[in-house]
Order: structure tokens, then sequence, then C-alpha cells
């Protein structure tokens, strides 16, 4: 079968060739496309642990894990591989650790034997099931380890795997050890024909990235975002298309009985922003952009139109809706206010963050609201009766810190693995 794919491919390959020679023409993007080709350049000898990620987010835990498997297991060098332009830039700025960041190999056969024998590594790490046929197969044939940390199989990512499991089985049988998020992804990956005794549940080192500091990170004041010490804010984080409307609806009803409630409105993508103007002036609600609030003084809301913002907004909120949620898009991040002790709110969709949305309701540590209109009525209770709620934020600081210390049981697992 593996055969079958490699044919595939490596058509594929033969038609993309022109393509490939005008970007190796382009000076902006020859240094990507040779390492797409698996030309890695020059290499320093050593012992090799080469560990992969796909973008930003896998990066941000690759970063993470290198920094502790570097402190515990310095004989080994790392190049890092990661598939998109912002992971390759995210990895190069954030991973000093690394010996060498490149964009992986293209799945091609010959493209990655030729970088695999380059490296010749002695392990090769996966973040969150990179299962690349390829890959996996010339790192076996080296006698590599082959190790996924932090794995997650995604709903969405299951049923593909499931077309193609007749692949993925013989993939997923070359590797050594599995470290899975949760109990979902370790009954998933066994489904796909991994054996049992080589997976474990080790919860996720995301949260780790949520550390004690973020007090110190994030603090800022009201006045950060041009409101005064003494209003009341409600942060709507992570808003995904299809919810500005249901979100920016809610707030007009919450300002009728709160009408001193500000909002900070920050979508999950910029492009969004002229739609969400866009509604608020025909509802004639108040509002400036965060990189324009200076020039405006009486706003009812301030949209982010920055990255990196949406933590120091959070820590700032009085009560925090996270996004994705109302509509079936697998939520986005509830642990990041949770972990500065805030009041939450997500809706019924969380599929991407299944236990740790359990794990918080079950410990009065937020609140899951089923749509839009009772995500609207918990905000104007909260802000009547503030003391109905007051165990929750204390609650949710509390149930994030207990999840903390994976990144070093994903290590220390790593170091029992190989020494047995």
């Amino acid at each position: 079968m593996l055969f079958i794919y490699n044919v595939i491919t490596t058509c594929a390959f033969l038609l993309f060739i022109p393509f490939i020679l005008v970007q190796l023409l382009t000076k902006k993007n020859r240094g990507q496309w040779l390492y797409r080709l698996g030309f890695l350049g020059p290499l320093p000898q050593g012992r090799y642990a080469w560990i992969h990620c796909a973008s930003v987010g896998e990066v941000k835990v690759a970063s993470l894990f290198i920094s502790e498997f570097c402190k515990r297991m310095p004989q080994y060098k790392v190049i890092l591989s990661v598939v998109t332009v912002s992971g390759f830039k995210v990895a190069v700025n954030s991973v000093p650790e690394a010996t060498k960041v490149i964009f992986v190999p293209m799945d091609i056969a010959f493209l990655v034997k030729r970088a695999m024998k380059r490296v010749s590594p002695e392990m090769l790490i996966l973040v969150e099931t990179e299962l690349w046929p390829n890959l996996i197969k010339y790192a076996d044939k080296l006698n590599a380890k082959i190790i996924t940390i932090n794995g997650r199989i995604s709903d969405r990512t299951f049923a593909l795997y499931k077309v193609y499991r007749f692949i993925i089985k013989r993939i997923v049988r070359r590797v050594d050890l599995f470290l899975m998020r949760e109990q979902y992804d370790y009954d998933r990956i066994i489904m796909l024909g991994a054996d049992a005794s080589k997976v474990n549940i080790m919860g996720n080192i995301k949260y780790d990235i949520i550390v004690s500091d973020n007090i110190k990170k994030y603090s800022v004041e009201k006045e950060y975002f041009g409101f005064s010490g003494a209003d009341r804010i409600f942060v709507a984080g992570s808003i995904r298309e299809g919810e500005e409307e249901l979100v920016i609806d809610a707030y007009v009803d919450i300002l009728k009985k709160h009408k001193d409630v500000k909002l900070i409105f920050s979508p999950r993508h910029l492009d969004r922003l002229e739609l969400a103007e866009q509604l608020m002036d025909e509802r004639n609600i108040l509002h400036v952009r965060k990189t324009l609030n200076s020039e405006m003084k009486d706003f009812q809301c301030l949209l982010i139109d920055t990255y990196g913002e949406l933590m120091k907004a959070y820590f700032v909120a009085d009560i925090v809706f996270v996004g994705g949620s109302l509509i079936p898009l697998g939520g986005q991040n509830m642990i990041e206010p949770a972990s500065l002790g805030k009041m939450v709110l997500f809706g019924p969709h969380t599929e991407s963050f299944k236990e740790p949305a359990q794990m918080l309701v079950a410990n009065y540590a937020a609140i899951r609201v089923q749509d839009a209109e009772q995500m609207k009525k918990t905000v104007i209770d909260y802000f009547s009766s503030p003391l109905k709620y007051e165990q929750y934020p204390v609650n949710a600081k509390n149930s994030i810190g207990k999840l903390q210390g994976v990144t070093a049981r994903t290590v220390d697992k790593i170091e029992q693995f190989l020494k047995n």
C-alpha cells in the first residue's frame, strides 16, 4: 500500500516540477525549497534528534519540550522541521536550542531518504501525531526510535485516517512510543492500529505554556486598553466566522441592563474585523480599534486588531466568553483565561478541547452555555449578582494549576523508554 502512495506522490511531484524550478530561481524562496527537496546544507557532527511539527501552535509545544529535552539529554543535537512559513519564522526566533531549523522535505521517498541519511537521527520525535509515511519509514530503516509527543487526533483527522486506514495501520506500527494528550486520543490511535503497550496518556504540553508567571507577563491596567479603572469589562475572545453577529447582538442586550459594561472584541482572524465593525455601526455601538484607541475617548467596544494582545485583554476582564464554540468549529483555548483566574464561559462545541472543557465545568471553574441567548443571560446575571459566581475564578486557577507538569513527565517517559 505504501508503494501505491509513493507512486501517487511521485507523479504529483513530477507535475509540480515547473513550479519548484520557479521557486528555486526566486531568491526569497530558494532556501525554503532546497529544504523541501531534502538539501539540508552543512550540519555539525553529533548525535541527532529530529523533531518535527506542522505550524505555529505545534512549534510552541516543541519549544517548551526541546528546552526541557536539551537540559536532560545534552548529548543530542536537535534538528527541528516545520511545514509552514509562519511556523518556520516562529521556530527560528523561539527555539535557540535547535542546531538547525528546516522545512520538512516533501514526503516523496527519494527526497526524504536523502535528508534522513544526511542527519542519521537516533530519534524522530513527532509533535501532535504528524504521521508522514516516508518520514517514518526512513527513520525506521535507520533504526531511529520514533516517538509521538503531545499526540492528538482531531475529529477531522480521525475521519481522514479511517479512510486510509490500510496505510495508517502500517505507519503507526513503526512508531515505538505514543505519548498522547487525552483519553480519546489514546483510544483513537489504538483503533488505527497502534499497539496498546506503546501508548500512554500524558496530558497536554500546552498547559505548561500557561505558567504561573502569566500574571507578570500579561499584567496590564484597564487604562492600557483606553478604559478607566472603574469600567466593567466583558471580553469576547477568539470569535470565529459566524459568531460575530451572535456576540454583538448579545452585547446590545447586555447594554440595556448594564450601560457601563465595556466590550473587548477579539476575532480569531483579523480579516473579519471589517465585518465586526459594520455590525457595530448598524447597531450604534461606539467602537474603536486597539491601534487607534488613543484617538477616541468615549467608546463602548474595543476591537483587537493586533496579534499577541488577547491574554492582556483576558487579564483586565471581569468575565470572558471564548469563541469558536457557539457553532461547530471545535472551540478555542479556554485554558488561557482560566489560568488567569477569570470567570469563563464557552459554548457547546469544544471538540478541540474536550477534556479541559469537561474538567472546568465539572469543577465549577467555567460555565458551558448552550447558545448565545444563554451566554447573554449569564453575563447579565454575572454583572447583576457577581457574588453568586465568586468561586468560579478561584476554581479555574486551581484546576489549571493541577494540569501542569506535562513537559517534564513527557521527557521522563522518553528517558525511561530509552533506558529500557
